[in-house]
C-alpha cells in the first residue's frame, strides 16, 4: 500500500516583510517546523513552497498538478489577498485544509468566548 501524499504550501503577503524586520525568517521557520511535524514517515510530504504573490501561487499550482497529492495543507501565515489563495481552490481538485496562525494580542478573551459559543476549537500556543 502506498503512502498518502500530503502537500504543504505556506501563503503570506509580501508587503509585511518591508514593515517588520525579521518577519520573513520567523514565518519561514514556522513553516519548516510544520513540515517536520507532518513528515513522520507515515505519509509523503510535498513542499509546494513559500508563496507571497500571485505569480508564485500559479507556479506552486503547476508544481502540485505534477506531484498529484492526495491533500493540500495551506498555512496562512499572514493576511493573504484572495488573488494569492484563489489559484489553489480554482485549479486543484483535491481536498484542502486551511490553517491560520493568529497573533491575538489583547483579544484572547474574546477568542475564547467565541470558541465556546461556536464550538470551534481554539488552540493557544504561548
Amino acid at each position: 500500500m502506498s503512502k498518502a501524499k500530503i502537500a504543504i504550501v505556506t501563503l503570506v503577503h509580501y508587503i509585511y516583510f518591508q514593515q517588520f524586520d525579521g518577519l520573513r525568517d520567523e514565518l519561514m521557520k514556522k513553516s519548516e517546523d510544520l513540515k517536520r511535524y507532518m513528515d513522520d514517515g507515515k505519509c509523503e510530504v510535498i513542499d509546494a513552497g513559500y508563496v507571497d504573490c500571485v505569480d508564485e501561487a500559479f507556479e506552486a499550482v503547476q508544481k502540485l498538478k505534477k506531484e498529484d497529492p492526495d491533500m493540500l495543507f495551506i498555512l496562512l501565515s499572514t493576511y493573504v489577498p484572495s488573488a494569492v489563495c484563489a489559484p489553489f481552490a480554482k485549479y486543484l481538485d483535491i481536498s484542502q485544509i486551511h490553517h491560520l496562525a493568529l497573533g491575538t494580542g489583547h483579544h484572547i478573551d474574546t477568542l475564547r468566548k467565541l470558541s465556546r459559543i461556536s464550538g470551534i476549537r481554539l488552540i493557544e500556543v504561548k
